[in-house]
């Protein structure tokens, strides 16, 4: 068996690379950025 230690940065992340092309904003003064809007929510739940 053989074990690759080496970085990270020999593999294809194509997945992520797809998301970060098609990446979902929006106004989070208006409430349309969904992530920033489920960060806020999370937080006041602390």
């Amino acid at each position: 068996m053989t074990i690759d230690l080496r970085s990270d940065t020999v593999t294809n992340h194509q997945a992520m690379r797809e998301t970060m092309a098609r990446p979902r904003v929006g106004d989070d003064v208006y409430g349309e950025d969904l992530r920033l809007t489920a960060s806020k929510k999370a937080r006041r739940r602390f």
